[in-house]
């Protein structure tokens, strides 16, 4: 899908591959033990929140 059908996507295509890959750097470099760790207890866990936002992104996609 390198050329777009909408001058839309000609914007959101970029954002999209641009977000993808900052959310696998900023997952990079964390172990297992620690994305299943609470910080403090208090918030919901790396997995939990990478899980999320995953499907966030497949439903604004409409998967």
């Amino acid at each position: 899908m390198d050329t777009p059908k909408s001058k839309k996507l000609e914007v959101i295509i970029p954002a999209y591959r641009m977000h993808s890959q900052s959310f696998l750097n900023a997952l990079e470099g964390v172990s297992e033990e620690d994305a299943l760790k609470r910080i403090e207890g208090k918030t919901n866990h790396i997995v939990w929140m990478a899980g999320t936002l995953s499907t966030c992104v497949m439903g604004w996609a409409g998967f």
